[in-house]
């Protein structure tokens, strides 16, 4: 069998999909504990993905799952007291996404979430990890999924 990575919308049909799997305790990471990150996340159109991972942990006994996905060429570096910054290359951001509440699944599987709060991360903010709060960010939007489709995604891709 082939692996592949499972693509936005895909993983909005169905965040309990075959492709929609996440590897927990790989990592024992400084105050990523309740963090799920994914890369390249504008170019490959991640947006939708990191949501479904985000809502397959929520449900599965993660309340406090927020997700953080970095552009291609950039990095986020979390200073030990939880400071983060950020650099690029390529004009990129990081993104952090944290859904209000629960998700809801639909009886055919797909995922409904009224609010997405999506916060970009830039070369002139800081993030402070403890409380995920950013200090100047780039971009602060709120995105919606319905039925698993995804509205109002600042990063113009689902």
């Amino acid at each position: 069998m082939a692996e592949y990575a499972v693509d936005s919308p895909t993983a909005l049909a169905d965040p309990f999909g075959e492709g929609v799997t996440l590897v927990r305790d790989f990592l024992d990471l400084p105050f990523l504990e309740h963090v799920i990150t994914d890369t390249h996340f504008s170019e490959r159109g991640r947006l939708g993905r990191l949501i479904a991972f985000i809502a397959q942990s929520r449900a599965t006994g993660d309340p406090q799952a927020v997700g953080i996905g970095i552009d291609e060429d950039s990095a986020l570096a979390i200073d030990a007291d939880g400071t983060g910054r950020f650099y690029t290359l390529s004009g990129g951001h990081a993104w952090l996404v944290e859904p209000v509440g629960a998700p809801g699944f639909a009886p055919d599987g797909a995922l409904d979430w009224q609010a997405v709060t999506l916060t970009a991360i830039g070369p002139d903010s800081v993030l402070d990890i403890k409380s995920m709060q950013v200090q100047d960010p780039a971009v602060s939007a709120i995105a919606r999924v319905e039925h698993g489709a995804l509205f109002d995604a600042p990063t113009g891709r689902p």
